[in-house]
This record gives C-alpha cells, structure tokens and sequence, in this order.
C-alpha cells in the first residue's frame, strides 16, 4: 500500500510540474477564475504531496541526510521566508501583498517537495521536455495563428496571460511565460530511448525546437537564457565529443541567420536588431528603465528594515506620465512598471537590505554547492546547475515575480540540496 501511495504522489507531483512548466489555462473554459486554472491545481496538488511527504517521514521516522553546507542553505531559505512574511506589517497594500505571498509560499513548498523527489531525477527531465512539446504547439499557435489565438484560443488560457502576450505582440514580441531554454542542458544528458538514430533525431528535434522560438520570440533575455545553457552545456559536459558539439553550433548559426531573414522579411524587424539596439525606443529604453527600477528600489529598501513589502513596490512607486494610445500599451506599461525588472532590486524594494544580504550568502552558498557538483556531481546534477544560472540570468533583467519562475527557481535548488 505504501509503494503505491507513494507511487501516487510522484505521479502528483510530477503533474503539479507539468502545470506550472505550460502556459496557464482555465480548467473550466467558460468559468474564468484564478480558483480553476492548471496552476491553482498545481498549488493544490504540490501543497498535498508535501503533506503526504511530512506525514511519511514522521510515521516512518526516517532521518534526513543533509552535509553542513545543504543545512546551512535549508536554515537560511527558511530565514529569508520568514523575513519576507514579517513585512505584512509594513504594506500599504494587504491584497497585493497576499498575492506576492501565495507564490513566495508555494516556492517554499517546492523547494522542499522537489528535494524530497531528488531521486527521481529522469522522471522530472521527461515530464520537462514533454512540456516543451506543448509549448511548441502553443508558441506556433502565437506566432502563425495569430487570429485563431486571439479570437479562439485565448478563451481558454488565464486572461493576464492573454492581456500580456497580446500587448507583446502589438510590440512585436511572442510572451509566453515558459522558460524552455532551461531544459537545453537537460537535452546532453537525457537517454533518449530507441536507436542511436532515433536518439540522435530526439535531442535536436528537441535542441531545434527550443533554440528556433528563442530567436523567434524576440525578447533578449530568452537569447541570454540560451546562451548562457548553451555555452555552459559545452564547457561542463565533456563527454558530448568535438562532432556534437561542431553540429549543434553550426544548427545554431545557421538558425539563428535563417530566422533573422525570415523575420526581416515578412516582419520588418528581427531579434538581430533588438540585440545591436536598431530600434532606439524598444532597444536603449527598456534598458535605461531597467536602471530607473533599481534606483527605486535602493530608496525604497530604505524606507524600513523591511523595505516596502511583498507585492508594494508598485503601490510606493512614483507614478510617471504616460499617454497611452490603446488598451494594449497600457497593459504593456502596468506589467513593465509594476514589478522591479531585477531579482536584487525587487528582493531590496519588497524585503530590505537584510533580506538582501541573507539572499546573496544564500547565493554565494549555492555557488559553493555548485562548485562541489560539478566536480563530483551526476551529470544530471551539472545540467541543473546549468539550468538553474540560466534562469538566474533572466532574473537580473525580468521579473522575477511569475508562479512558474519561482517554482523552477526554488524547485531546482531543491534538486541540488
């Protein structure tokens, strides 16, 4: 009974992954309620399997093995939560911060769920790249159907996430919230079954996929997110051998100048000139307010020992002017403005500079744990590490803010305890 009770909430726990790994939809298409989308299951069903672990462990008394340095980590995440949940008694704004709070909470929940599931490393790989097939669909859905999306499909997914990605694409951008260019590393080490032939066809089939609608999306930081898993795939993985590694460059160049015509072509624009900052509006602005955001931030951390509070950084925002010509471009102001487009600052402005200070020892820790893996680490260790610095890089320019960033964030973590 209890191998298959915990058969069970593997399987949870693994579905709770795949919910917060795809775009959010509504369970119930027609009941529009934050209560009935995939990602309130995933909070259910994660929140049940911790239970399930909690109960386990304590019936069975099994002991937790931790080295000095995990205890260390586990003891200082905990801190960093704790001072993050003393800040309700600063806000300005109760809603708000109960908003920020259920995704910091649940981030919690993860990081120690998916430690509890470490073993079981190749079931959480395969449930990532079946995620990457669905995100596929969706993504060609944006980018080539963009009418059908709209008019059909839309109804179906989280109406922010909708408001979103069609403000993105008024600005030329495909939003969607799903951080694939993670799973790269992930693709050097997963056995794919079958053929050498077969194999080989999966783990480009997949390395395309991922690599095409990076360049496709046009957004910076999904290229950053690939780069930084493709460089550190090829410096960490030594066994991948010269020709591999000769095929996948050549793919990505070779993708990357096929792409950069067609979109010139058909669009006017491509990801080649946000990069070399053509467009001085959509290229240097974003990135002088990205500066602008983290001024703010320093202030507002001084505004007490615990900054302004979770979710209240845009309630103590300065608001600045701004004429908006449709409903899309106020959309795309609201989600520029109101979170801080850095892991730091938004940590300084919602918690303060204690807070800070506990993140960053608990990043210099995890630095140090890495360090340590990828010398004597699985090579299914070293691809989340990769993995996990891949997502961090995105962080210090987007926020950091969304569910399925701080699951992926903290879970991986986890994994690597």
């Amino acid at each position: 009974m209890t191998k298959k009770l915990n058969k069970l909430f593997l399987y949870l726990f693994l579905i709770s992954i795949f919910f917060f790994k795809i775009p959010n939809f509504y369970i119930i298409p027609f009941f529009k309620s934050a209560f009935v989308t995939s990602q309130a299951l995933a909070r259910i069903l994660l929140v049940l399997v911790l239970c399930f672990q909690l109960i386990e462990y304590f019936f069975s008394r099994k002991r937790i093995v931790l080295n000095k340095d995990s205890k260390l980590i586990v003891n200082l995440v905990l801190l960093f939560f704790v001072i993050q949940s003393l800040t309700v008694f600063i806000v300005i704004n109760l809603t708000a911060f109960l908003n920020r709070y259920k995704d910091v909470l649940i981030s919690l929940i993860a990081f120690f769920v998916f430690f509890f599931y470490k073993k079981h490393l190749h079931k959480i790989v395969l449930v990532l790249l079946l995620s990457v097939i669905v995100n596929f669909f969706y993504q060609s859905l944006i980018i080539f159907y963009q009418d059908f999306f709209v008019k059909y499909l839309s109804g179906f997914i989280y109406q922010k996430h909708v408001d979103l990605v069609i403000a993105k694409l008024q600005d030329g951008k495909i939003y969607a919230d799903i951080y694939d260019e993670i799973i790269l590393p992930l693709l050097f080490v997963f056995p794919f079954v079958g053929k050498k032939s077969i194999n080989n066809l999966s783990f480009y089939g997949f390395f395309i996929i991922i690599s095409a609608f990076s360049f496709l999306s046009n957004i910076r930081t999904r290229l950053l997110m690939l780069f930084v898993s493709f460089i550190g795939s090829i410096l960490f993985f030594k066994k991948i051998g010269f020709k591999k590694i000769f095929i996948v460059t050549l793919s990505v160049l070779l993708l990357s100048f096929l792409i950069n015509n067609i979109m010139r072509y058909y669009a006017g624009y491509s990801f080649l000139d946000r990069l070399i900052f053509e467009d001085k509006i959509s290229g240097v602005a974003p990135t002088n307010y990205r500066l602008v955001q983290i001024k703010d931030a320093i202030e507002m951390g001084k505004a007490s020992l615990l900054g302004v509070g979770l979710g209240n950084y845009y309630d103590n925002l300065n608001k600045r002017n701004n004429i908006f010509i449709n409903k899309s471009q106020l959309i795309a102001s609201q989600g520029a403005q109101e979170f801080v487009h850095n892991i730091f600052g938004a940590v300084l402005a919602e918690s303060g500079y204690i807070t800070l200070f506990v993140f960053i020892i608990i990043l210099y820790l995890f630095v140090r744990r890495d360090a340590f893996l990828l010398k004597k680490g699985s090579d299914y260790e070293k691809a989340f590490i990769i993995s996990f610095w891949s997502l961090f890089f995105y962080g210090l320019f987007n926020p950091t803010v969304p569910v399925s960033y701080q699951i992926m964030f903290w879970g991986i973590r986890g994994l690597l305890l």
